[in-house]
C-alpha cells in the first residue's frame, strides 16, 4: 500500500473546533487476498477483525488459523489510508463499525460507514460524507453506543471530528484534538500527528467526552507521533519515530522512556499493552537478515527485548489478546500470528466441570450469565446445563491453549472457542458473548435438602424438595416426577445446577443456581420452557447443613472472583464476631478500612484501588485475623 503522505497536520495544531509468560515466536498466517490489513482487533481468544485497504475486511474464529474475506457492500468503490488511527471498532463480539474512505488513495472523497450487530453475517450502510478530499481517519466505540470518529479532507487540511450516542444511528460534531484514545464515555487522550508534521507534539486529555481538551505535555523533540494505547484509565503510551516513546501512570505527567534496550533508529509506529507491565511495540527496525523487529517489555518498559519477525515490510496494525497470543499486519499483505507455545495444555486439561461466566464481577447467576460444562478429558462434552438440552460435543486444545468445540441438540448446534490462560482458567467466545470459565476445584462442595416453589405463568405452579449429596448430585425430589437425574456445582461464591425429570415438558428440566456463603444460601429454581414465562422463587434451606468443609480446604478465608477489579466477595470460615476490614497495597499503606461489619449472607466489597497489581487484605473477627492476597486487573 502506498504510504499516503499528503498533509494531517491540521489535524494537531491546536483545539480544533469544528516477557514473564515464556519466550513467544511470529510466524505467518495466510491472507487470502492480496490487500495490505492497515486495521486490527481482536475481540476474544479466537475471533478477530482486520479492516483491508480495499472494500473488504477478514474475519476469522480460530485463531487466524484460517480468515475468510467478509465484503459488507460489493458495489461501494472504497479503499482505507495509511495514516495514523483505526478505521475498525468493535464494542463486543456481535457489534462493530468500519469506515471506510470513497474513492482511492490518491482521489479520496467522502467517508462510508458500516455497522454490524451479528458478528458481520450482515451490516448496515451509511454515507458519512461525499466531499472530494475527505478521508476516513479514525473511529472508536467504548460500549455500543458511544463512539467518536474522524475525518479528514486531504486538500483543504480540514479536520472533522464526530460523535454519537446512539450506536451510529445519528452523529453530532465535538471539539477534536488530533488522534484520540479513549478509555470512558467521557475520558480521552489524543495527540498531534501527521506525517512530516515538525515539533513540538502535544498531547490533551478530555473529561467530557470531547467538548473540551486540555493540554498535558508539550513534545519539542523530533519524530512524529503515530500511536495511542491506554492499559487502564491512567495508564497510556504514544509512540513514535526516531525511537520515541511516552508514557503516563497516573493519566495526568508524561514521560519520555529511554534505556538501553531501544535505539533511536526505531521508527515505532504501533502499540499494545494487555496491562500495565506486558506490552509491544512494532517498529520499522529490521536487523541484518532485514526481518522486522518488535519491542516487547514485561516491567512497564524498565527495560526490553527485541524479537524478529519473519516480515520485512513496515508493520500496519498490531493486536494482543493476551501475554500468549498476539497478530500484527504488514504491507504487502501478510499476517503475523505470535504464540508462547508452553506445551503444557492438552485435551486432559480440560478434564472435570468448568463454570463459564461472562466477565461480569461479581457473578451474576441470576442473569443467565452462569453455566457449566463437563469435559471427559479426551476431547467430548459430557454435560452441558445451558439453552435447554441435552447437549454434547466434542473439543480440542492446542498445546498453546487453544480449545475449539462444538455442542449439539438435534438439528441445532453451536461452537464456541478459547484460550487458556492456566490450567484453571481462561477467556473466550460462546452465543456471540466473551467468557470467562474457571475449573470447578471441589465440585461436591454443596450439600443440603434445598425447598421452593416453581411457579410459571399459564403452568400453574409447584412445591419442591431437592436433595443433594455431599458429592453435588441430585437424589431425588419431592413435587416432581420421577427419575430425577441432575447434580450441582460450586465454586467462586456461586452454585449452578441442572436436572431432569420424568414429567412432560415444560416440567423435565430445571435449572438451579444461585450464591453460598458458609452456612447461608441465597438462590432460584427456573424452568426451561418455550410455553411458559419463568417466575422463579427464592430457595430456602430446610437443612443447616452448611457447605462441605473442602471448599474452604486448607484456607480459613476465600476471595472470589480473584482477581478482579476491586470488586469482590469474601467467606471466612467460622467467624466470632462482626469484622473488621482493611486493605494494604504492597507499599504496606492501608487503602481501605471498614469496622463493625456484619456476616451477610454475601458478603461484598468494593473499593477503589490505586492501580492494577497486588493488594492484601486482612479482616478480624474479634478473635482471629484472616489474611489473603488480592490481585486487581
Amino acid at each position: 500500500m502506498k504510504k499516503i503522505t499528503l498533509f494531517i497536520e491540521m489535524i494537531v495544531l491546536v483545539l480544533f473546533n469544528s516477557l514473564s509468560f515464556g519466550q513467544g515466536t511470529w510466524s505467518l498466517q495466510t491472507n487470502p487476498t492480496n490487500n495490505s490489513g492497515e486495521s486490527m482487533q481482536f475481540v476474544s481468544a479466537t475471533e478477530g477483525w482486520i479492516g483491508l485497504d480495499s472494500n473488504g475486511l477478514l474475519h476469522t474464529t480460530n485463531s487466524g488459523s484460517n480468515w475468510n474475506l467478509v465484503v459488507p457492500n460489493s458495489s461501494d468503490a472504497v479503499c482505507n489510508l495509511d495514516v495514523p488511527g483505526s478505521r475498525l471498532s468493535f464494542a463486543n463480539a456481535t457489534t462493530g463499525w468500519v469506515i471506510k474512505t470513497i474513492g482511492t488513495p490518491n482521489a479520496p472523497g467522502g467517508v462510508i460507514l458500516y455497522k454490524t450487530t451479528n458478528s458481520g453475517s450482515t451490516w448496515t450502510r451509511s454515507v458519512l460524507s461525499t466531499t472530494t478530499g475527505d478521508a476516513a481517519i479514525q473511529i472508536q466505540f467504548v460500549d455500543v453506543n458511544t463512539g467518536w470518529l474522524l475525518i479528514y479532507n486531504m486538500i483543504s487540511g480540514t479536520p472533522t471530528f464526530l460523535k454519537t450516542t446512539n450506536g451510529g444511528s445519528t452523529w453530532s460534531p465535538f471539539n477534536g484534538a488530533g488522534i484520540f484514545h479513549f478509555v470512558s464515555t467521557t475520558v480521552g487522550y489524543s495527540f498531534s500527528a501527521g506525517p512530516n508534521l515538525l515539533p513540538p507534539y502535544t498531547i490533551y486529555k478530555t473529561t467530557d467526552g470531547g467538548t473540551n481538551w486540555s493540554s498535558q505535555y508539550v513534545d519539542n523533540t523530533s519524530g512524529e507521533l503515530e500511536a495511542i494505547e491506554f492499559s487502564d484509565a491512567t495508564h497510556g503510551w504514544i509512540v513514535g519515530n526516531k525511537g520515541k516513546i511516552l508514557k503516563t501512570t497516573d493519566g495526568t505527567n508524561w514521560t519520555t522512556v529511554t534505556n538501553a534496550g531501544l535505539n533511536a533508529n526505531y521508527d515505532n509506529n504501533e502499540v499494545r499493552f494487555i496491562n500495565n507491565n506486558t506490552g509491544w511495540i512494532a517498529t520499522n527496525n529490521y536487523n541484518s537478515s532485514n526481518s522486522l523487529q518488535v519491542l516487547k517489555t514485561t516491567n512497564g518498559g524498565a527495560s526490553w527485548t527485541v524479537q524478529n519477525t519473519p516480515f520485512n515490510s513496515r508493520v500496519y496494525s498490531l493486536d494482543f489478546w493476551d501475554a500468549n497470543i498476539g497478530w500484527l499486519t504488514v504491507d504487502g499483505g501478510p499476517i503475523g500470528h505470535y504464540i508462547v507455545t508452553t506445551g503444557s495444555y492438552s485435551d486432559a486439561t480440560l478434564s472435570g466441570p468448568w463454570l463459564f461466566y461472562t466477565d461480569l464481577t461479581p457473578i451474576d447467576p441470576f442473569n443467565d450469565n452462569l453455566n457449566y460444562f463437563v469435559f471427559n478429558g479426551n476431547g467430548s462434552i459430557i454435560d452441558f446445563n445451558g439453552f435447554g438440552g441435552p447437549w454434547y460435543g466434542n473439543y480440542t486444545v492446542s498445546a498453546s491453549g487453544i480449545i475449539s468445540a462444538t455442542l449439539s441438540n438435534g438439528t441445532e448446534s453451536f461452537s464456541f472457542s478459547g484460550q487458556l490462560s492456566s490450567t484453571t482458567d481462561g477467556t473466550g467466545s460462546l452465543a456471540g458473548q466473551n467468557w470467562k470459565f474457571h475449573k470447578v476445584s471441589n465440585p461436591g462442595a454443596l450439600k443440603d435438602k434445598i425447598t421452593g416453589t416453581l411457579t410459571t405463568d399459564n403452568c400453574g405452579s409447584r412445591s419442591v424438595i431437592i436433595n443433594i449429596d455431599v458429592n453435588g448430585q441430585i437424589t431425588s425430589s419431592t413435587g416432581l416426577n420421577g427419575p430425577v437425574i441432575g447434580r450441582v456445582y460450586t465454586d467462586l461464591g456461586v452454585y449452578i445446577g441442572h436436572m431432569t425429570t420424568g414429567e412432560t415438558s415444560p416440567w423435565n428440566e430445571i435449572s438451579i443456581m444461585g450464591y453460598y456463603n458458609n452456612n447461608n444460601l441465597v438462590g432460584q429454581l427456573g424452568l426451561d420452557s418455550n410455553s411458559c414465562t419463568n417466575e422463579l422463587s427464592n430457595l430456602v434451606r430446610s437443612d443447616n447443613l452448611g457447605i462441605n468443609d473442602n471448599y474452604f480446604g486448607d484456607k480459613n478465608i476465600i476471595i472470589y472472583p480473584n482477581p478482579n477489579n476491586g470488586s469482590f466477595h469474601f467467606d471466612i470460615k467460622n467467624p466470632k464476631e462482626k469484622l473488621q476490614i482493611e486493605i494494604y497495597n504492597q507499599l504496606g499503606q492501608r487503602v481501605y478500612q471498614a469496622t463493625n461489619i456484619e456476616q451477610k449472607v454475601t458478603n461484598e466489597i468494593y473499593f477503589e484501588p490505586q492501580s492494577k497489581g497486588i493488594y492484601f487484605i486482612k479482616i478480624f473477627d474479634g478473635n482471629n485475623t484472616y489474611k489473603d492476597k488480592l490481585i486487581i486487573n
